[in-house]
């Protein structure tokens, strides 16, 4: 069998075009100003909790503000312990865009009209139209189990975007990239 009848093999060779099609994604989208929120709170399940961990991380040392990552459920299931009186961001990530926690959790802090909601995510689903600013990378799209070009793009994304609302520049431009596809991998 021909290595280009796999699907990840695919999805990993063509990872490129996704972290791409992110970095411009974010440069090309009006995003919420960081001054404008006391707190940033990065969300998702699975991986793309451990992706938000990283988030909030990046976002905290670039911009000097308060950020941090709790799972979709703890989320949905006490709020109170994650959300204060401030002004906050919620950064929700979903591959699918349609993991059930992540959605109730979004549809709950906008019920409670807690701040603002920021969505990264591979697919225009449920979850991008909760959001007051989406980013759909759809080029991070798969079709095998394993999360490759999906995730990774997802990571670009939140990376870029906590560059520019942090108004570092220079960091979203070292982002290696050549003619508008990243080069590395090619």
């Amino acid at each position: 069998m021909q290595p280009s009848s796999f699907h990840t093999y695919n999805e990993i060779k063509s990872q490129t075009e996704a972290w791409a099609q992110a970095i411009e994604l974010v440069r090309e989208t009006k995003l919420p100003e960081a001054r404008n929120y006391e707190q940033v709170i990065f969300t998702g399940c699975g991986s793309t909790y451990y992706l938000s961990l990283a988030a909030s991380t990046l976002y905290q040392e670039l911009t000097g503000r308060a950020a941090r990552a709790v799972p979709g459920g703890e989320l949905l299931f006490n709020p109170q312990t994650v959300l204060t009186k401030q002004s906050t961001l919620l950064v929700a990530v979903s591959r699918s865009g349609t993991t059930t926690e992540t959605v109730k959790a979004v549809e709950k802090f906008r019920q409670q009209k807690r701040g603002d909601v920021l969505v990264i995510s591979n697919y225009n689903e449920v979850l991008s139209g909760l959001a007051d600013v989406s980013i759909v990378i759809d080029k991070g799209q798969e079709e095998s189990v394993a999360q490759t070009r999906s995730f990774a793009s997802m990571f670009v994304a939140a990376t870029a975007l906590c560059a520019r609302m942090a108004e570092r520049n220079e960091v979203i431009h070292s982002m290696p990239h050549i003619n508008g596809s990243i080069s590395c991998l090619q």
